[in-house]
């Protein structure tokens, strides 16, 4: 076969690269002109050339190819059908810059066996009265195998349109208008909505989302339940493949021969909105199908444990914290007298009425060329090229006393800014601090969090002032949680794993000097201070917990090691979490004042190593397993699929590390979220769950019982793990309170 890659410049020379992947014969003419389609097709049909198939990743040809935007990312994997066929395809530098990035181009280029192939066809129909949905819904809902639903939204949180795909041997698409205006009768959108009710909630045959967690919560504000929704695609291809983009237009990219990327069709007519919502349909449908056929054996194990989790997920969108305005006011007002204040003080400073402390390029300005500060060497791409990202900034706090003054303006401003913008300026939604948590949103298993997919109200109507309700939850800030409150009657509670991390790789490395340390009821810490530098430290002590204690620096030691970090990396993280002036006060305290601090870095770490030698020897079965099968199962029985080569990128490495303790500490959490939601079903409005928020759950409970659930709640997230042989069981710390900062520790009453 022959082919043409039209590509950019900067990819010419990973033309080599190309050729080696695609298999067979192929030669491979180049070309990095920017072309329309008349010319890039006459290109591909000159004699010399003669392409059977073209290649295509250079953006500016696509936006000639495609209507819309013509992203690249978007539009990779997807065939043009034009007289000579197209297959866009990702940058070829990816293959050496990206860890999927070999592994997604050889997926990629098979297409090219079936790109003259015709593509499947979409049939469809808008069902637009009540004697319509009902005949045609009970025709097939005796015949098909599952049943694939996808709603669609509008700006006034209204589900403005519902696709439905059954699967009997052949494909039957449907979409049901959800205004009135597009029935022949209006007063038949009231009988379709209860008809729905009815029929969703009774019929067994299994249901099929792409997201449901998104689908189901609207679903449910219009009291339309769906009985044996027991199928995802989303989440079968995150258990699949855990690293990848998890969109419907990804997933049919590599489950399809034939993708045509359809994600930018639904802003026409309302017929176009139709169309749209009924490929949504037909293509999960079809990706269903595929992942039945294909997925390993191993992904239905995983799809067995992760999938009871999304139920969890649609119900805390319903909840939320009330939040204490008066108390939120006067947060919200001293954060944003601290960013005015800040402010204030650098535009005296700098002596520059129109200076911007938000804009990195006039914080570079005037500290490197103003004030003369040295700028520290760049160790890695995600290091600032400015030098003007926190860690950067306190590094060169300690050049000279100025230029420390004006630092510690700039980051105070930027705290207090991020706590007025992210946290108190996010909008309630009647009183209630909202969001949103995504099962699938890590690739440990821990959920994470967003806004709740509620738009707020905008009367201008221009895409850029879309926003919606809330802020996510996982990393919110203590000085946040200050104003978040449990309802009248109620007591917030929350139960946290103790150390839990640290335990798991205790376990799994089966150091048992580590697990001693854990285990013997002092403070890990304080214990593991004494291992590393032979001090005592007194458990008493009120500095313990001071930034640039030796406790703190043990406990960052460990931390670090158990992550993998390098030495430079591990300076980072000090300095960020800590402080570089603390880093440097701890070279002093150990007499290490002369030695470089990169020669300390490595010290530092290099004492873990000694008092818990298995720990790296742990690490080196990990590289192991990733050489012979690129795969890692946790103990619960979870299987991670690994991509890129731990022997040339150690980041791989120190990602499936830590991964093991981080999906074990989490695993535990997310097994006992069906059981606490049943306890909630079950309760008549005595216990809320909340949220899992990293390695605890947090709920409300009305007082006169709150114990009881207090310790219910306990006994769920209680259990024994069997890890190489030993028993495991993690210590669940328990607090309570009225708000969510400060809370006290809960003991049950004797």
């Amino acid at each position: 076969m022959k082919l043409l890659l039209n590509t950019t410049t900067e990819d010419r020379r990973h033309k080599a690269s190309l050729a080696a992947l695609v298999r067979g014969d192929h030669n491979i003419v180049v070309s990095s002109k920017t072309y329309d389609q008349s010319e890039l097709l006459s290109i591909a049909s000159r004699p010399e050339v003669k392409a059977n198939a073209i290649l295509c990743n250079n953006p500016e040809t696509l936006r000639q190819l495609v209507p819309g935007s013509g992203n690249p990312s978007d539009w990779r994997g997807s065939i043009l059908r034009f007289s000579i066929p197209v297959l866009c395809i990702a940058p070829l530098h990816h293959i050496h810059t990206v860890s999927h990035g070999e592994w997604l181009h050889r997926h990629d280029l098979r297409k090219l066996s079936a790109i003259h192939i015709p593509a499947q066809k979409l049939q469809w129909k808008p069902l637009q009265s009540y004697d319509e949905v009902r005949n045609l819904f009970g025709l097939h809902g005796t015949t098909s195998l599952f049943l694939v639903i996808d709603i669609e939204t509008d700006k006034l949180n209204q589900i403005d349109t519902i696709g439905f795909t059954f699967f009997d041997g052949s494909f039957h698409n449907y979409v049901i208008p959800f205004y009135p205006s597009d029935y022949r009768d209006p007063e038949d959108l009231p009988k379709v909505i209860s008809f729905l009710r009815e029929y969703l909630s009774s019929t067994d045959m299994p249901k099929c989302f792409h997201n449901g967690a998104y689908d189901n919560y609207y679903l449910l504000r219009y009291g339309i339940s769906c009985r044996n929704y027991i199928l995802d695609t989303e989440y079968l291809w995150y258990c699949w493949y855990s690293e990848l983009p998890k969109s419907l237009a990804f997933v049919s990219s590599m489950l399809l021969y034939d993708t045509y990327y359809w994600k930018e069709e639904g802003a026409g007519s309302r017929y176009d909105r139709w169309k749209y919502c009924a490929k949504d349909c037909w293509y999960t449908a079809r990706c269903l199908i595929q992942i039945i056929q294909n997925a390993p054996p191993w992904v239905w194990t995983n799809y067995g444990i992760k999938f009871p989790e999304v139920f969890s997920a649609i119900n805390v969108k319903f909840f939320g914290f009330n939040v204490d305005q008066e108390i939120h006011s006067g947060l919200k007002t001293e954060a944003q007298a601290e960013v005015d204040a800040a402010k204030a003080a650098l535009l005296t400073m700098a002596d520059e009425p129109d200076f911007n402390p938000g804009s990195w390029q006039q914080v570079s300005t005037l500290l490197y060329d103003i004030l003369g500060a040295s700028k520290p060497k760049r160790r890695s791409k995600s290091a600032s090229k400015a030098g003007t990202d926190e860690t950067t900034l306190k590094k060169i706090a300690l050049q000279h006393p100025l230029i420390e003054r004006f630092v510690d303006y700039i980051l105070k401003y930027r705290q207090e800014r991020k706590a007025v913008g992210t946290y108190y300026d996010a909008v309630q939604y009647h009183g209630r601090l909202k969001f949103a948590q995504n099962i699938d949103g890590t690739t440990t298993g821990r959920h994470s969090s967003n806004k709740l997919p509620l738009y707020i109200p905008n009367p201008s109507g221009k895409k850029g002032d879309d926003a919606n309700y809330g802020t996510q939850i996982q990393n919110i800030p203590r000085y946040m949680r200050k104003c978040l409150q449990s309802d009248s009657g109620y007591l917030l509670g929350e139960v946290d794993k103790e150390q839990s991390e640290a335990r798991y790789t205790a376990y799994m490395s089966q150091d048992l000097e580590l697990i001693r340390a854990l285990e013997s009821g002092e403070d890990f810490y304080i214990y593991s201070t004494k291992r590393f530098f032979g001090i005592e430290l007194d458990p008493n002590d009120p500095t313990l917990h001071d930034k640039g204690s030796l406790r703190q620096i043990t406990k960052k030691i460990i931390h670090g090691t158990n992550y993998m970090m390098g030495a430079d990396t591990f300076i980072d993280a000090f300095i960020q979490e800590i402080g570089f002036a603390e880093l440097r006060a701890a070279q002093a305290m150990l007499g290490m004042e002369r030695v470089p601090i990169k020669e300390f870095a490595a010290y530092l770490l290099g004492l873990y190593h000694k008092a818990y030698p298995l720990v790296p020897k742990w690490w080196d079965g990990t590289k192991r397993q990733l050489i012979k099968g690129s795969r890692i199962i946790t103990p619960d029985g979870w299987t991670r699929l690994f991509f890129g080569d731990v022997r040339k990128d150690h980041k791989r490495l120190r990602d499936a590390v830590a991964h093991q303790p981080q999906h074990q500490s989490v695993a535990g959490i997310n097994r006992a979220l069906p059981e606490l939601l049943d306890m909630q079903v079950n309760s008549n409005g005595e216990y809320i769950l909340m949220a899992q928020i990293h390695d605890s759950i947090i709920f409300q409970a009305q007082e006169k019982v709150f114990d009881s659930y207090m310790l219910r709640t306990r006994e769920i997230l209680t259990s024994i793990e069997a890890i190489n042989g030993r028993s495991v069981n993690i210590p669940l710390k328990t607090t309570y309170g009225k708000y969510w900062n400060p809370m006290k520790e809960w003991k049950e009453a004797a």
